[in-house]
Parts: C-alpha cells; sequence; structure tokens
C-alpha cells in the first residue's frame, strides 16, 4: 500500500503553465477559461479503444466537454496497418483522421522528415510535469523538437517472463528478491538457465530449457539495453560501442557456448516459443507484457515478469516501454486551442481524483501473480528504469529483423554482423538528418 500511495503522489502532482500564444488557435491565459471550442468534436485514436476505463477519468471528460464546449470521441480504429496506412492518407489530403493520433515509433523519425507530425513545444504546455510520460517524451524528441504529447498513465512495457514454479522446483532463488537486492544480473540469470537446462525423462534429449528463441529477438535488444547500449543516441550512431557487442557477444553465447537456449525447429510455427514458455519448458523468454493475452496458452505453472537483468556496463536492471506515443498530426487546426484541451484532461484535479485508487489495479488481469504488478510494474513506473529505446524510432527495424537470428545461430559472429549492417544504418541517419 505505502508504494501505490507514492505513486499516486507522484501522478497527482504538478503545476500547470499556460503561456500567452501566437498565431492560429493562440490563446492567453487569461482567456483559458474562457475558451469555447464551439462543439468541435476532437478525435482521440488508436488500433485500440485509448481511453482510460475510469469513471472518474470518464466524469473529468464531461465536465470538460460542459466547460469548454468540445466532445472527446475515443475511437478504436480496428488495426494497425490500416491505422498508420489511413492516418498518412488523410494528413496528405489536409484532413487528419484524430487530433490526439496514436503511432508507432517504426514510422516516426520518416514522418517528421515529411513533415507529417507537428512538433509540439511551442504552444504553452510544459511537458516536463509529471502527468506526461517522460520516458517517450525523450524517446520521440528529435533534431531539437519534441512530438510526444503522452500521458503518464501507468502501462505495462517490455520485460522479462519467467516461469516461477519452474524455479522453485529447481530450488532456484526468487527473481523478485534477485531485482528488489540489485543482484539480478546476467550472470545470476545465465546460472539459473544453466540449472533448468536438463532432461527430465532420461532419453539423452533435453526437454527443460533455460532460455527461449523469441522469433522477435527481443532478448538481444534487451541485453544491449540493459549493458547501457543503444543504436542512437544524441543524434550519433553508437551501435558499434562496446556495450552493444557485448551484449550480442552474450546472446550468442547463450546459445553456442552455454547450450541453454531453445532453438525453434525448421517446420514448426513462428511462435513455437512463446507455446513452449505457456507449456513449462522454458525458464526464461523476454517478451512484451500482451504475450500473456494470445501466446502463452493457458499455463500451468505460474508466470512471473521482471525487468532486464543487468549487464556488466548497465547501471541497473531496466526495461522499454511498447513502441508507440501519442501525436499531433499536420494539419491540426487550432493545435493551441487543441493541445490546452489534452493538457487540462490530463491535469490532476482533485475533484476527479481518488486517493485511495489504486493506479495499478486494471494491470492485475494482465499477469499471472502480483509481484508482476506490485514490485516489476512499480519499479518501471516510479523508478523510470528505461532505455529510450531507438531501434524503431530512427527507421532501422527492417535492416535489424534478421540479425539477432543470425547471430544466435552462430551464422555471424557480432563482430562480422555489425560491421555489415553498420553503414545501412548510419545512412539511413544521415537521410533522417537530412545530411
Amino acid at each position: 500500500m505505502k508504494r501505490i500511495l507514492i505513486v499516486v503522489a507522484v501522478l497527482l502532482t504538478g503545476f500547470f503553465l499556460f503561456a500567452e500564444g501566437q498565431g492560429e488557435g493562440g490563446a492567453t491565459a487569461a482567456a483559458a477559461d474562457k475558451l469555447d471550442m464551439k462543439g468541435r468534436v476532437l478525435k482521440y485514436i488508436a488500433w485500440w479503444n485509448p481511453a482510460p476505463d475510469q469513471e472518474l477519468w470518464k466524469l473529468k471528460v464531461a465536465h470538460l466537454e460542459k466547460k469548454y464546449n468540445f466532445k472527446l470521441d475515443n475511437i478504436n480504429s480496428g488495426g494497425w496497418q490500416s491505422h498508420h496506412d489511413d492516418l498518412v492518407a488523410s494528413i496528405t489530403a489536409g484532413a487528419p483522421i484524430g487530433e490526439y493520433v496514436y503511432v508507432d515509433q517504426s514510422f516516426f523519425a520518416g514522418w517528421v522528415s515529411e513533415k507529417l507530425l507537428l512538433p509540439v513545444e511551442d504552444y504553452g504546455i510544459d511537458y516536463s510535469q509529471p502527468y506526461y510520460h517522460q520516458q517517450k517524451r525523450e524517446g520521440f524528441t528529435f533534431l531539437g523538437h519534441e512530438y510526444s504529447i503522452k500521458d503518464q498513465f501507468i502501462e505495462p512495457s517490455t520485460g522479462w517472463w519467467f516461469n516461477k514454479s519452474m524455479l522453485e522446483r529447481e530450488g532456484l532463488e526468487s527473481v523478485y528478491e534477485l531485482q528488489s537486492q540489485g543482484k539480478w544480473t546476467w550472470d545470476k540469470m545465465l546460472e539459473m538457465a544453466k540449472a533448468c537446462t536438463k532432461d527430465l525423462d532420461g532419453n539423452g534429449t533435453i526437454d527443460q530449457w533455460g532460455f527461449g528463441e523469441d522469433p522477435l529477438h527481443v532478448a538481444a535488444l534487451a541485453f544491449i539495453a540493459s549493458n547501457g547500449g543503444n543504436i542512437v543516441s544524441d543524434g550519433k550512431y553508437v551501435m558499434n560501442s562496446p556495450q552493444v557487442l557485448e551484449a550480442l557477444q552474450f546472446y550468442q553465447d547463450l546459445n553456442l557456448k552455454h547450450k541453454v537456449v531453445a532453438m525453434r525447429p525448421e517446420e514448426s510455427e513462428w511462435n513455437w516459443a512463446y507455446y513452449q514458455f505457456g507449456q513449462g519448458k522454458i525458464a526464461f523468454l523476454p517478451f512484451h507484457f500482451w504475450a500473456s493475452d494470445s501466446q502463452f496458452g493457458s499455463p500451468e505453472d505460474e508466470l512471473g515478469w521482471a525487468l532486464f537483468p543487468a549487464g556488466p556496463k548497465g547501471e541497473a536492471t531496466s526495461g522499454y516501454y511498447p513502441n508507440n506515443t501519442v501525436v499531433l498530426p499536420a494539419g491540426t487546426k487550432e493545435p493551441q486551442k487543441v493541445l490546452y484541451i489534452w493538457d487540462q484532461i490530463w491535469k490532476p484535479d482533485p475533484q476527479f481524483t481518488d486517493p485511495d485508487a489504486d493506479p495499478f489495479s486494471y494491470l492485475y488481469s494482465k499477469f499471472y501473480d502480483l509481484e508482476s504488478v506490485e514490485e516489476t510494474q512499480y519499479m518501471m513506473s516510479v523508478g523510470g528504469r528505461f532505455v529510450p529505446f531507438t531501434h524503431e524510432i530512427f527507421g532501422f527495424k527492417s535492416a535489424w529483423e534478421g540479425i539477432p537470428g543470425e547471430i544466435l545461430k552462430g551464422e555471424k559472429t557480432p563482430q562480422v554482423a555489425l560491421e555489415e549492417v553498420s553503414p545501412v544504418f548510419q545512412a539511413k541517419l544521415k537521410e533522417l538528418l537530412g545530411q
């Protein structure tokens, strides 16, 4: 309960500044409370329903709708690809599909270069307030301009799934205790993965594994992030750093040297490792939180969710957020008024705040144990242990996709793989930076 109260305090703390605006849609601080949106419908849109399922939030929006004479329409666009296709087409036609629009970060840098998104820093809103998502604010800053207006609504992220029941059966330490004590490291994870990798029925074939080959290779990114590495930092290519090379070498060693990785059979389904993990045959599987909804089946074992273990050059355990944020499309009319309304929606208001509410409550259904929420999610949300990962923000996804698999299988050394892909990444970065 103490942790929950701390989180509530963080979420409710804030001081709002409204600066005098210039140009179309400008409004002064004196006129802000008299703002009349003249019945305008403001659309908040994602490829799911983006509105929090919280009664007080709905009441607050209704109050603001009456006060400023607007209507907030929360829209589920229905599909990831069609959402982004429709957004580009609508911006190009001069009529964006919404004012507050989620975008996947794989499109971000290219769309900024094509001037499809509006910078948001010049409209009198202070995005340093704690009710805005600071990690996404940092991650979606490009060429000196800010683009993210994502609120600080607590959300899961990418972390480290583990089979808690298996670890207990093998007499191994609690990952949660290791995490809280600062002892959840690569070396400890490897030690536990080795202990879990074994032939259970004595037929000469390994049938319980310490680690799963994720077809999306989240693990490769996890090791880079947890070792203090990245692809781009401050507009500079940094993937040739010792941190990245060490991370990818450790990833390869898990399979070739330590032999703890359950490799997907050639004829199996792409999500084979997820199913094997759900069936209790794999101890560790770094992946996105949403896998519990669709990929693990109906596990009999209890599953846990932790931060990435810290690498030798990493400062602490870490994770990274889902690859999307809320932006303002180019062509949005009266952007200052639109952003003022958005700020009012998320600015804490005691009238619409329950001090006893658990901000984590909606997350319990997404995980298999309380610790996933009360330990890991707490550390993610309050501790801010995140890397603003640029793998997709800078449009490198297509060039990167096959590399981790080649490294894991030993088809290429990490050094050779980086030497081959670095020119591609650097050329892409120069293109995006207009160099």
